[in-house]
């Protein structure tokens, strides 16, 4: 046996250290809605291995933390799962109400709700933060689809945070799913934000679209939710509108130049008599 046959006699062994963060790529780049698939998947090939109890929880917890999960209560209210609630492990702040909510990153529910310290409040619970809130809610009902949506107004050493989040999953037929997420701070009389967009389309094919839009620091009057949240809203109905020329515009420019409307012969296919288009033909054409 030669050397080359010695090297692809076995297969090479993938380490467990390589497998889990091979299979938290995949489900940190998941879309809304996709996570479940994604772990059924790796059991499926053979990796059930990295798939404990807790490797599962916290790739999962991950997951949310990362893509804002928005997460309706029973009372009507919500609360985003984000850096900027999590209060202790699995357990998030709700400003607006003055809760804490433990959420079950696997299941994807709430287990319980509770009183937040005033501890736990801080500064978020001030009149100025939720003012703001109050602002963003009134922006988040005409803009976003309720039950879909959520915003969660916060106090840290950064300023006030504002988090908004939402997703749309739909499985009919074919699947696709979205989310749309920003972080805005407001802080020394500047707001500056970031809105990240990803949508998800998959029928016979899987296509994605990821766009991360920063929006530079500009003054205002921090004192005004109004204006805060009238901000927001003309950031990203700008954001949005550029999506909308984009789109209504790529069928002409970019979709056309992804392939050629004409084969290579500049003459469309003839249907009729489909022998005349041989090979011979074609490579003697016009000698």
């Amino acid at each position: 046996m030669s050397g080359s046959e010695e090297e692809y006699s076995e297969e090479e062994q993938i380490s467990i250290e390589e497998k889990t963060a091979i299979v938290r790529y995949f489900i940190n780049n998941a879309p809304p809605g996709h996570t479940d698939k994604i772990v059924e998947a790796v059991r499926t090939i053979g990796a059930a291995d990295v798939l404990t109890e807790e490797g599962v929880a916290t790739m999962l917890r991950e997951y949310n933390l990362a893509n804002f999960k928005p997460v309706q209560l029973p009372d009507g209210t919500s609360v985003v799962i984000c850096p900027q609630t999590e209060v202790a492990a699995g357990e998030f702040l709700q400003p607006s109400t003055g809760k804490v909510i433990t959420f079950d990153h696997v299941t994807g529910g709430v287990v319980e709700v509770r009183d937040a310290t005033a501890e736990e409040i801080g500064e978020s619970g001030s009149a100025e933060c939720t003012a703001i809130q109050k602002a963003m809610e009134g922006y988040l009902a005409k803009a976003y689809h309720p039950g879909d949506s959520a915003v969660t107004v916060t106090s840290s050493s950064e300023g006030i945070n504002i988090v908004i989040s939402a997703e749309k999953i739909k499985h009919d037929g074919g699947c696709w799913s979205g989310r749309w997420k920003s972080e805005w701070t407001v802080k020394d009389g500047n707001i500056d934000g970031t809105t990240s967009v990803m949508s998800h389309y998959y029928e016979q094919g899987n296509v994605q679209m990821h766009n991360l839009k920063d929006f530079a620091a500009t003054a205002i009057d921090a004192s005004d939710p109004a204006a805060v949240a009238k901000h927001v809203e003309k950031s990203e109905a700008a954001l949005h509108g550029q999506f909308d020329k984009m789109y209504s515009t790529m069928t002409n420019t970019t979709f056309k130049e992804l392939r050629r409307q004409l084969p290579v012969t500049g003459m469309k296919f003839n249907w009729a008599n489909p022998g005349v288009a041989t090979m011979r033909q074609v490579l003697t054409k016009g000698n």
